[in-house]
């Protein structure tokens, strides 16, 4: 059996192109923290290893989901948690595209390195109104 590779046109599970510019892309993963590429090494820069990040400890590098703010390059936003049986998960938000992270703590948990973690994101910008996230929680609802 043959297998064919192709490039993904919007991002998917895991992944958050920004519509505009070219090249700003961000990823997370399970149990591993995130990533932004770096189209001139043509490779990833960690983002979640350092500064507030390392300091919440290492159940925050479960990222559960990634989100982009539509009009603007610089927001991130990802939400973290390794298990949804540790403790409450915890939304880091970036404005300098993960150089430097305010945490905002939840009142449920998130489990990045729960079944069902590769479905989709969880986490939206408001396309109109950037000041709005919405996430659907496993057990918190929207």
């Amino acid at each position: 059996m043959k297998t064919t590779w192709s490039s993904i046109k919007r991002g998917g599970p895991g992944l958050g192109l920004h519509p505009r510019p070219a090249n700003v892309l961000h990823a997370r993963t399970d149990v591993g923290g995130a990533y932004r590429w770096d189209p001139t090494t043509m490779g990833w820069t960690p983002i979640a290893d350092g500064g507030s990040l390392r300091a919440a400890g290492n159940r925050f590098h479960g990222i559960e989901s990634v989100a982009l703010d539509p009009n603007d390059d610089q927001p991130i936003y990802i939400a973290t948690g390794k298990h949804t049986f540790e403790a409450n998960g915890r939304i880091f938000a970036s404005c300098d595209r993960g150089g430097t992270w305010k945490p905002v703590d939840l009142p449920f948990p998130l489990g990045g390195g729960n079944p069902g973690r590769a479905m989709d994101e969880r986490l939206m910008v408001a396309p109109h109104l950037p000041s709005t996230l919405f996430h659907g929680a496993r057990s918190a609802g929207m």
